[in-house]
């Protein structure tokens, strides 16, 4: 029998028979990294256990990703598809298909337009447009070309996040991505906890940099108790806000797992049932 961290054993305790809220990181966790982006299909071994989540009422479950909403649409083989966050929760998808995306910083499109065209000769590739971003990207280069490319426009962008407060310079897997400030993976975790209420168990499941700023909220949230846990996802240690760590190969069995909780008959006390107009 596969086995889990520990701090994932009472998790799932408490999220047997009842309402969880269970967010997943795309590209790490989900689907392994690929050069060519849209080339990153989910593990062909999730997708089971995916769609038993998707369809149970019992499961909020919520892809949230760097990845603009477009492109998560294209690559995840559900139906009907999840509740989606893209472009680290500037963009917001909800199961039925309606958008309610959060409202970008006045001037952000024409500051990030003026940054794309100072980098229009990058191959289309390498610099990607986001509605709220726009990353660099060095997956599948060389170690050298990839250091000449962070070299040309890390200082670039950091002068423009030091001089520009709606812009941040953060790092992730494979690039640099200058990107709107005022939102990220946390602060869409953080709405996500807030509707589902502090009795309902909560678990997010990322693998980058990015997905810190998830970690930081979610062990806020917690403050010692085991309805809400952040799941690291690698093949090493490292310094992280999570909770604890599985390697690639063990999602899976998180999935599953989390998907018989939520098909077992209630542990001892009521059902939780879903909350009104929530996803």
């Amino acid at each position: 029998m596969d086995v889990l961290p520990a701090p994932l054993g009472p998790l799932l305790a408490e999220a047997r028979g009842r309402r969880s809220l269970l967010v997943l990181d795309y590209d790490g966790t989900l689907a392994p990294f690929r050069a060519e982006r849209l080339e990153a299909a989910p593990d062909a071994r999730l997708l089971p256990p995916l769609r038993r989540l998707a369809g149970s009422s019992r499961v909020r479950l919520v892809v949230l990703s760097g990845r603009p909403i477009v492109e998560l649409e294209q690559l995840l083989p559900l139906d009907p598809l999840p509740e989606l966050w893209g472009v680290h929760g500037w963009e917001h998808r909800l199961p039925d298909g309606r958008r309610d995306d959060p409202p970008l910083p006045r001037g952000l499109r024409e500051l990030l337009e003026v940054e794309a065209r100072g980098l229009a000769d990058l191959a289309p590739e390498r610099l990607e447009r986001k509605a709220a971003s726009l990353a660099l990207h060095w997956r599948g280069v060389g170690a050298r070309e990839a250091q000449e490319l962070e070299e040309r426009v890390a200082p670039r962008w950091r002068a423009v996040a030091v001089a520009e407060p709606a812009l941040d310079l953060r790092r992730f897997d494979g690039g640099l991505e200058l990107r709107a400030s005022g939102r990220d993976k946390g602060s869409a975790l953080r709405e996500l906890l807030a509707a589902e209420g502090p009795a309902s168990p909560a678990c997010y499941v990322g693998d980058d940099e990015t997905d810190e700023d998830a970690f930081r909220v979610l062990r806020a949230a917690s403050a010692r108790d085991a309805r809400a846990v952040g799941v690291l996802v690698s093949e090493h240690a490292r310094e992280t806000g999570a909770a604890c760590r599985l390697t690639p190969g063990s999602v899976r069995v998180l999935l599953e797992r989390w998907a018989e909780a939520a098909e077992a008959p209630p542990a001892g006390g009521p059902s939780a049932a879903p909350a009104p107009g929530a996803a």
